[in-house]
């Protein structure tokens, strides 16, 4: 888990307006029996679809379009509320009742309970295989004692194998990281930790649950109990199994299940571990530990043409960790992720990272910040009443992505070897070693001598408003490598190449301000400047070659002069005289 940085940063973003009517509203959902506050219950509005989930504390915010006039909120356990909203009401005080109707003509109790082990294996035979593809909003905030000290929020596209997540591919993302005694706390791959989980299948960072084991392991590992039943609005009859260990508490979850038991499907997961001798976590440093985790987790679903989706993962942990100077720190972070608009995926930015990147800081830092879509965008997300998330980013004590010029690097752990073309600021690559100069299975084939890989970044946006754009020019590190030697010809030629793309992407920049405004055209016009860029740069190697050729050197340093009024030459003087 160990991160490097780098600042660069150039950023164009261009927008037009788009007119549409709409209404926020926000509101709290509780209880009906006692007020306390219904966390992720799901607010959907009827004619457009739109929706959100509460927070912990049961508030929601949701930006209506025109005509919506009905809302729909629903939770498992309780009735779905049907909402009609009023022309001049902004705030909603929603109370749900719980699905109180008993059913008596379902047994659900047999000899040693052996009806509910069948219910749950046959849960498992419909988990089914469906390959999905959703949006997906993942936020997490970290807590030391009372203090917090970190925020992560991002947007995916989520893909998906039945019920489990397998990939995330980043949209956006933005953090923001707040000292303790001088000291960051920060959860850089949790994300994976959420791929690493599944459903129904064994999971060899975490306790075992009872659907990853057989008929007869589960019998033999687990205690099941029926907690209750109803029929909800559906008439669908759901069942309440409470599962507990019969021992080693340690390497076994317990929790309760909620399942359909006509269909066998398994409608909501609750896990819980105090002390699990399992978990995918590591501690930043080798001579620090983590002397003890517990897990809350919750996994809730639904059912699309027989085969189950996730509606929402919330992940929680506590972590006791203790550092190389023998400092002790009860460290517990709350995560969430949430699925939505399936089969309905974001255009993402174009730019694709290697398989390398190991975390999710590396991947959010990768990308310049887009504030206009934090600030503009309508896409489902987790929103507090007082602002919270916004005040802990906006706060001045808080470490962001914003400007990775400022404090970030200066603290080493948010670093990221991305380099974004910057006027101010030349590149050096240090001289590594060559690898095996053949290829291991196919000894006929040379490994090259160099590869640069500049990536022309573009993401878009249609916002609730606006049609949005942003480029910048990437220097890819991960896909980059240079075994010559490093002269100083050879760190002129970098630079010069890294000036070109930016050239490029300014051309782009022109391209998309004169093309129609839409998004399949904005994309064909970036594949024809990509396009365009990789001419050029095979006409650039040939004619420089790697810096040595000074006539061709001479006459792309012009053309970049020109263009930028940066004289590469000058700066690294490549034909000079070497000293003795």
């Amino acid at each position: 888990m160990k991160i490097w940085f780098y600042t660069m940063l150039l950023l164009v973003t261009a927008q037009w307006p788009i007119v549409h009517a709409q209404q926020l509203i926000e509101g709290r959902v509780l209880q009906a029996a006692d007020g306390q506050p219904v966390a992720y219950a799901g607010i959907i509005a009827n004619q457009s679809g739109l929706g959100t989930v509460s927070n912990e504390q049961g508030y929601f915010r949701l930006l209506l379009a025109a005509g919506d006039d009905s809302l729909l909120v629903r939770f498992i356990g309780y009735k779905t509320l049907h909402l009609a909203i009023l022309p001049h009401r902004s705030f909603y005080q929603l109370h749900l009742d719980f699905s109180v109707q008993q059913l008596r003509e379902v047994v659900i109790v047999a000899k040693e309970e052996l009806y509910l082990y069948d219910l749950l294996r046959k849960c498992k035979l419909q988990a089914g295989k469906l390959e999905q593809e959703a949006r997906a909003y993942f936020e997490l905030r970290t807590q030391v004692d009372t203090h917090q000290v970190e925020l992560v929020e991002g947007f995916y596209n989520a893909s998906f194998i039945g019920a489990d997540v397998v990939d995330l591919q980043l949209k956006a993302g933005r953090i923001a990281l707040q000292p303790i005694q001088n000291r960051l706390f920060a959860s850089i791959q949790s994300s994976d930790a959420l791929r690493m989980m599944h459903t129904f299948k064994s999971n060899r960072y975490f306790p075992t649950g009872p659907f990853e084991l057989g008929a007869a392991q589960l019998k033999k590992r687990y205690f099941l109990l029926s907690e209750g039943a109803y029929r909800n609005e559906m008439g669908d009859s759901i069942v309440i199994i409470r599962f507990k260990p019969r021992k080693e508490a340690r390497k076994y979850f317990e929790g309760r299940a909620w399942v359909d038991v006509n269909r066998g499907n398994l409608l909501q997961l609750q896990l819980k571990c105090e002390n699990a001798s399992m978990y995918p976590f590591l501690p930043l440093f080798p001579d620090d530990q983590i002397q003890g985790v517990d897990f809350e987790i919750e996994r809730a679903f639904e059912h699309a043409n027989g085969a189950p989706r996730l509606q929402r993962v919330s992940f929680d942990y506590r972590i006791n960790y203790a550092n190389r100077r023998g400092e002790f720190y009860k460290v517990a972070t709350k995560a969430v992720l949430l699925p939505y608009r399936y089969e309905a995926p974001f255009v993402l930015p174009r730019f694709t990272q290697g398989e390398n990147v190991p975390s999710d800081y590396m991947r959010i830092n990768a990308f310049p910040y887009n504030a206009a879509f934090w600030t503009k965008g309508d896409e489902v997300r987790i929103n507090d009443q007082h602002g919270e998330n916004e005040a802990f980013f906006a706060d001045v004590r808080s470490l962001t992505n914003v400007d990775l010029a400022g404090t970030l690097g200066e603290r080493g752990l948010l670093e990221t070897p991305y380099v974004r073309w910057d006027a101010r600021k030349r590149i050096i690559f240090n001289q590594v070693d060559r690898p095996l100069p053949f290829d291991t299975n196919k000894r006929d084939v040379r490994v090259d001598d160099y590869h640069l890989q500049v990536h022309l970044f573009m993401d878009l946006n249609p916002l609730a408003d606006t049609l949005h754009w942003i480029t910048t020019t990437i220097f890819d590190p991960y896909q980059s490598y240079f075994y010559l030697p490093m002269t100083k010809a050879a760190r002129c030629f970098i630079n010069m190449y890294f000036d070109l793309m930016e050239m490029e992407r300014r051309k782009l920049e022109q391209r998309l301000l004169q093309t129609v405004r839409s998004e399949e055209a904005f994309l064909e016009a970036y594949a024809l400047s990509v396009a365009e860029a990789e001419v050029l740069s095979e006409r650039f190697f040939k004619e420089v070659m790697i810096g040595n050729n000074q006539k061709g050197m001479l006459y792309w340093n012009d053309l970049i002069f020109k263009a930028l009024e940066i004289d590469n030459l000058a700066t690294f003087m490549p034909f000079e005289a070497q000293k003795p």
